[in-house]
């Protein structure tokens, strides 16, 4: 093996952990605005839901 072959090697193994790691950041961020969009539909159906015992029970019977 020759000393380009060796340099492009090495270049491209650190070009692959620069996009690896671009794209577990690209991830992490897509996993906290999934988990913020559900903290908000939470809060939206606490806010929404009837309060006392009506609507409360779903007759399934079929």
């Amino acid at each position: 093996m020759d000393v380009s072959s060796i340099a492009a090697l090495a270049t491209a193994n650190s070009q692959a952990r620069t996009q690896e790691q671009a794209s577990l950041m690209m991830l992490k961020k897509a996993m906290e605005m999934q988990e913020q969009q559900a903290e908000l539909m939470l809060q939206a159906l606490q806010v929404s839901s009837p309060s006392g015992s009506s609507g409360g029970v779903i007759d399934t019977w079929v």
